[in-house]
């Protein structure tokens, strides 16, 4: 019996860095391309060959409207929203997405989009601990923070910074900062490790974290990523636009920031972390506890009923 070939999968955008194992669809090699160049690939490939575009642009889907229809194989992933404008050439394609908020948009859009199972294809394992890569780790007695710029819209970037250098000046005995930055930048604060960002998928180094900061845009997905994040007993703080709070439930596995005042929120709920350390341990339990318990029922989209906690 012959094995059945993989489909093609082609992406074209994401804010997500494949460092973090977070690509939707997940678990697929993919190949990155232009819209031509992924136009010329798609072309040598035989009407009954499976093809999967991750937030293709609405120039590519205009070119395959007639394979679309006459084939029935084009899959198209977003984990991206396009703008709504162009929601109205996907009628022809089959549409999956990560999130009940994505899910939702697409539908309120006249696109008859399919939720995903995350749970069931990611790559989701428990880290194994290493001695080498324990020897890595911060101190114990210390919190170590993840903050990736590419993970974190440009305009709350510079108020962050100045919040963790007001923390560190007061608590650097109790919290490890690991900056992640694509640029030159300079912290006067003892505690604040730089990292280049192109040094993050060669050591790994976000798995060594106890808590990791995400405050992208909302037509990003953080779904994959959170998920990724919460089975490896790694709390998140995140804001509660687009799906960012689908999965982090707030004093759960994580903090939920509000929209006003995001920062200061930051700072206060960093400063309870430090004062409660046994807070951190519950997130760090929770994340994994939740992922199972989901799992167990059988029901992805159920996760307020493990979520909150007093």
């Amino acid at each position: 019996m012959m094995k059945k070939k993989e489909p093609l999968v082609i992406r074209f955008r994401s804010h997500i860095p494949p460092a973090y194992m977070a690509q939707f669809p997940p678990g697929r090699r993919y190949l990155a391309a232009s819209p031509s160049e992924a136009l010329t690939i798609i072309a040598g490939q035989p009407d009954d060959y499976g093809i999967c575009l991750a937030n293709p642009p609405e120039f590519v889907l205009n070119q395959l409207k007639d394979r679309a229809k006459k084939t029935e194989n084009i899959i198209l992933f977003y984990d991206l929203l396009p703008k709504p404008e162009e929601c109205s050439t996907l009628s022809s394609f089959h549409v999956m997405v990560p999130s009940l908020c994505f899910y939702y948009f697409f539908r309120q859009h006249g696109v008859n989009a399919k939720l995903v199972n995350l749970l069931s294809l990611l790559k989701i394992d428990r880290i194994e601990r290493t001695k080498q890569t324990e020897e890595n780790l911060p101190s114990r007695k210390k919190i170590c923070l993840w903050i990736d710029e590419r993970l974190i819209a440009p305009c709350y970037q510079t108020e962050i910074a100045r919040v963790i250098s007001a923390l560190l000046k007061k608590y650097h005995s109790g919290l490890n900062v690991i900056w992640v930055s694509e640029k030159k930048r300079h912290f006067s604060s003892a505690g604040v490790h730089l990292l280049r960002a192109d040094n993050v998928g060669r050591i790994k180094e976000w798995q060594k974290a106890n808590i990791i900061l995400t405050l992208g845009s909302s037509f990003q997905s953080l779904v994959s990523l959170h998920l990724q994040f919460l089975s490896r007993g790694i709390a998140v703080i995140t804001d509660d636009r687009g799906d960012h709070c689908e999965w982090v439930n707030h004093l759960f596995t994580g903090f939920v920031l509000g929209r006003k005042g995001t920062c200061k929120e930051l700072g206060r709920y960093l400063l309870r972390m430090l004062k409660d350390p046994g807070l951190l341990q519950r997130f760090h339990e929770n994340g994994p506890l939740l992922l199972e318990r989901v799992i167990q029922t059988g029901n992805e989209t159920s996760t307020g009923q493990f979520g909150h906690s007093s």
